[in-house]
């Protein structure tokens, strides 16, 4: 009996990719919903880039407020652990904890503000974020995982979200008999036909010579 290596990988192929999270997740749903093996699908983030988002300005003020805020709860917490050896008076100790938890919390936010110097006056929120979400699955699955998925784009084209669709083969392009008239060609016959039939109609309305009548 052969016990597979835990180190060993099944190959994966990508059945579709999404330039959203959103849609790259209800194509998975869409599978799991029908009935499709699920562990053997995977969501790949490529081109995974950090995107830093500005909250606001952070000032002495704020930190200290956000100081105290953090201050409480831990005061609170320990207020409360206190609070179970009291037999009288456990309210007033909890919020003695609280008060004094937010006092230091609101001292400790502002002296750290203020010893960055100002060099970052602001707060933010970092994640990754990807260029294209892939949904890969296994080989053995993956023409089962294709077929149910165009059958997703077909009934509901609203669920394919990013998703790259081709476009048609004759959308954007000039009807048959348009582009037949204006080939290189097809013009210069247009010209050298006018101008034959010009010179035709020049010679027919050529006026004749005064003298020719009274030479014979």
């Amino acid at each position: 009996m052969t016990v597979p290596q835990s180190g060993a990988r099944t190959p994966a192929v990508t059945v579709a990719v999404y330039l959203d999270y959103a849609s790259a997740q209800r194509a998975v749903d869409y599978l799991s919903d029908n009935g499709f093996p699920v562990e053997q699908t995977a969501i790949v983030g490529t081109d995974l880039r950090l995107v830093e988002r500005v909250l606001g300005r952070m000032t002495i003020a704020r930190a200290a407020l956000a100081g105290a805020a953090s201050g409480a709860w831990f005061g609170l917490f320990i207020g409360l652990l206190f609070a179970l050896f009291t037999t009288r008076g456990w309210l007033l100790v909890i919020l003695t904890g609280l008060l004094i938890g937010a006092v230091w919390g609101a001292v400790f936010g502002a002296i750290a503000h203020a010893m960055t110097g100002g060099q970052r006056d602001f707060t933010s929120s970092s994640h990754l974020v990807a260029e294209r979400y892939a949904v890969t699955v296994t080989a053995e699955h993956a023409d089962r995982a294709g077929q149910m998925l165009g059958q997703l784009t077909f009934r509901n084209p609203a669920d394919v979200g990013d998703r790259t669709v081709p476009e048609e083969p004759n959308a954007g392009r000039e009807p048959v008999q348009e582009r037949l008239d204006t080939r290189p060609g097809k013009r210069l016959s247009e010209i050298l036909d006018r101008a034959r039939h010009s010179v035709v109609h020049r010679r027919r309305v050529r006026p004749t010579s005064p003298g020719a009548g009274h030479d014979r």
